[in-house]
């Protein structure tokens, strides 16, 4: 979280369950997929960087006759400056759960390799920055961003959402705040965004949001390799609530569906 110092002038619930190192899928140094079969087999994705400090999660999804829709959230504390990545290492179709890894870095300290992964991810704001303290200062001013993206087999992004929220606090109250919202997708590649919605809101005098959604689709990701259908990948929420005191909560709801929509990987940062 970036902390500046100013003088003043219906959504679906998924289930995160801690799992040990030794319930994971074997996992290699390069991006891809390590099999793609029939849908009752649990489908593995390589991390494309060793993630240092990493912890694993089952997350259980709610399926319905598009796929598995999963939800992931996480809280920003007050006094909290870090980085957090996470990525999805393997997804079972027909009991709709996956597996993520999660690892979270002081924004000063992020190890090199992780840096130049989220740099070719688009992540700004890596280097650190400390509370700038002004005397008698008024406001203190927050910013965090959150992205979510679906990524390929050859690790590009296909689809992203992004939602960076900006508010000014006394820390007993949000006097303003700002939005802004991103939605893209890899057109060469046949990928297209067919809606988008943005919004924000002040929820009390101590607390605002902002949320981005975009819904993606691909008529020839699937075809021209395997002959199937359409691929679409919904972005639901990319969302993240703001509070007085500096801290906050996020939260993303992603579903990827159709046709070889196991090709697809789920990335989020918040930044």
């Amino acid at each position: 979280m970036r902390i500046r110092t100013t003088v003043m002038a219906p959504i679906i619930v998924a289930t995160l369950i801690a799992l040990p190192l030794g319930v994971l899928p074997a996992q290699a140094d390069s991006a891809g997929i390590d099999e793609v079969v029939s849908p009752q087999t649990t489908i593995t994705y390589n991390l494309p960087v060793e993630l240092p400090m990493v912890i694993f999660q089952q997350n259980r999804g709610e399926s319905s006759e598009e796929g598995c829709t999963f939800e992931i959230s996480g809280v920003r504390d007050s006094s909290s400056d870090v980085v957090e990545i996470i990525h999805e290492v393997s997804f079972d179709p027909s009991s709709c759960t996956q597996v993520i890894a999660r690892a979270k870095y002081p924004r000063g300290d992020v190890p090199e390799s992780v840096r130049q992964l989220l740099e070719q991810y688009g992540i700004e704001r890596l280097a650190s920055s400390p509370m700038e303290i002004v005397p008698q200062a008024a406001l203190v001013t927050y910013n965090v961003t959150v992205k979510a993206m679906t990524k390929d087999i050859v690790n590009l992004t296909t689809t992203s959402t992004q939602t960076s929220l900006t508010w000014q606090s006394t820390g007993n109250e949000v006097l303003g705040f700002s939005s802004t919202h991103d939605y893209s997708s890899i057109s060469i590649t046949g990928w297209e965004r067919y809606s988008h919605t943005e919004s924000k809101a002040r929820l009390s005098s101590s607390s605002v949001y902002a949320d981005t959604t975009a819904r993606y689709r691909n008529y020839t990701f699937c075809t021209v390799v395997a002959q199937g259908g359409p691929t679409y990948a919904d972005h639901t929420r990319t969302r993240f609530e703001g509070r007085a005191n500096g801290s906050g909560s996020w939260s993303t709801v992603l579903n990827k569906y159709g046709g070889c929509s196991s090709w697809l990987t789920t990335v989020i940062v918040v930044n």
